[in-house]
Formats: structure tokens, C-alpha cells, sequence
């Protein structure tokens, strides 16, 4: 058995898990009926709880990619990328005055977003709360 889902990742716990799985010998398959839910905790969401979940899924990204890039998992999105954006947004904000108040709650949105990212790349790469994964079954690693 492998377990269930790590609570260490506020995200991307459902990648841990299927990276578990095939490093375990499982085969996964693709399946056009199969349905999935996601439940997204605000239909208009604040400015914080946006920062919050991009800072968390960046986060876990990252903690994920820890664990398992010994396996072949690609990186995520480079620091540089992301404070890269992070200053195009800030730059932007002149150029957002006057505009229409849909344009400043988009830019306002995208800012959280984007500094959410930005805070949870160095998060990620400073801690790591997740334990490394050692699978049983070496030969289906490799």
C-alpha cells in the first residue's frame, strides 16, 4: 500500500500520489469518462485568498518536485521567470491609471497571484516539509 494523500502539500498532493503510484509498479491510464470535482473555495475570491492559494500551490510544487526529480520530474517555473512577472505587473500599474474598474480588479487579481508565486517559490526552495519518497519496488524507479 501506498497511503493516502500527503497532508504535507497544501497542493499537488494528487501528483505525489500518482507519482507513488507509478513508482510503485503501478500502470495509469487514461480515461475520457472518468469525472473529477474540484472544489474551489470562493466563487469571487479575495485578494488574500488568492495570494494564499498561489503561494501554497507554488509552494507545494516545489516541495513535490524535491521529492521526486531524482525520478525524472521536471522542474517547476524558474524564480527568475516568476520575479520576472512579478515586476512586468508592478511596472504595469502605471499604465492602469484611469483605466476601467474591471481593468484595475483584474490587474489587483493578477498582482495577488503573481506575488503569491513569487513567495511561494522562495518557500519552497528555503523549507521542505515533506519527507522524501523511497519506493519499495527499485526496479519499476527505474
Amino acid at each position: 500500500a501506498i497511503g493516502g494523500f500527503d497532508e504535507c502539500l497544501p497542493h499537488a498532493y494528487d501528483a505525489d500520489y500518482y507519482w507513488r503510484l507509478q513508482l510503485e509498479g503501478f500502470q495509469l491510464y487514461f480515461e475520457s469518462e472518468a469525472v473529477i470535482q474540484i472544489r474551489v473555495g470562493r466563487v469571487n475570491p479575495t485578494l488574500l485568498s488568492l495570494l494564499r492559494r498561489s503561494r501554497n500551490r507554488f509552494a507545494s510544487n516545489y516541495w513535490c518536485y524535491k521529492r521526486y526529480r531524482k525520478y525524472g520530474m521536471l522542474p517547476p517555473p524558474t524564480l527568475k521567470g516568476s520575479l520576472f512577472k512579478w515586476v512586468h505587473l508592478v511596472k504595469k500599474a502605471i499604465r492602469i491609471q484611469g483605466q476601467s474598474s474591471l481593468q484595475n480588479t483584474c490587474w489587483r487579481q493578477a498582482l495577488a497571484q503573481q506575488t503569491g508565486e513569487l513567495i511561494g517559490q522562495l518557500q519552497g526552495r528555503l523549507t521542505n516539509p515533506c519527507r522524501p519518497y523511497r519506493p519499495r519496488n527499485l526496479k519499476s524507479a527505474s
